[in-house]
């Protein structure tokens, strides 16, 4: 039925199309997440002002589905906009849709890099110093990170897509915050993006010969070149 088409649209990112379908202006007349989401008549409000991005449409979408999914867009939205950049507001999350990144409950993002391994630690492939340890937080200073999107190969943490990341030997999967986006290169078809934090959450291929996790979890803060410039543990 309509509804049918409806929630399988909005599962599609389609919302343009699904917007054919329902009159949400009718349908949903007011949602109100803490002080500063209000949905009301069909139109996404933050603190009072109207917000038509790609993540406010899905979050009307998630309210009228009513299939519990809403909180964890929510939780991305909030995290999205204390990010800085007016550019990465506008580009994150039509970067993870575009790669088919999973949002967590709490708001974050999951995604991939592939590493090296140095003597018996796996470490980044980039500098080869940065370690990545499971349960760890890799950080760079923000104005660190390079936040041009025309240059295609420069400072920052990087995280792929599972497409960009596929064909190689050693695999991590991360969770980053939409807050710590920094820039989406235009290389690589936009599979990859600079941040300026991600946590190790798992190993997905190639580090079966090593120990993945160290003893106590720490957030690690590097600079450009991948010099470890403090090691603090997470309590």
């Amino acid at each position: 039925g309509e509804f049918t088409k409806v929630f399988t649209l909005a599962m599609e990112e389609k919302y343009e199309e699904m917007m054919k379908y329902v009159d949400i202006a009718n349908t949903v007349k007011e949602f109100t997440f803490g002080s500063d989401i209000k949905i009301t008549e069909g139109k996404f409000l933050y603190k009072g002002k109207e917000i038509n991005s790609s993540i406010a449409k899905r979050i009307i979408a998630a309210s009228q589905q009513n299939d519990g999914s809403v909180q964890k867009f929510i939780n991305f939205f909030l995290k999205l906009y204390k990010n800085p950049s007016y550019t990465s507001i506008q580009h994150c999350y039509d970067f993870m849709v575009h790669n088919d990144l999973e949002i967590t409950e709490n708001g974050d993002i999951k995604g991939f890099k592939y590493v090296s391994v140095a003597g018996s630690i796996p470490v980044d492939s980039y500098t080869r110093k940065v370690p990545q340890w499971k349960g760890w937080i890799v950080r760079m200073d923000r104005n660190l990170v390079e936040d041009n999107p025309e240059a295609t190969c420069s400072h920052g943490l990087h995280i792929g897509s599972w497409d960009y990341v596929s064909s190689q030997k050693h695999i991590i999967e991360v969770t980053f915050s939409p807050e710590h986006v920094v820039s989406v290169p235009v290389d690589a078809n936009g599979m990859k993006m600079r941040a300026c934090q991600y946590k190790i959450v798992g190993v997905v291929r190639g580090l079966e010969d090593i120990a993945v996790i160290k003893s106590l979890a720490s957030i690690v803060t590097v600079d450009e070149q991948g010099n470890t410039l403090s090691v603090e543990v997470i309590q």
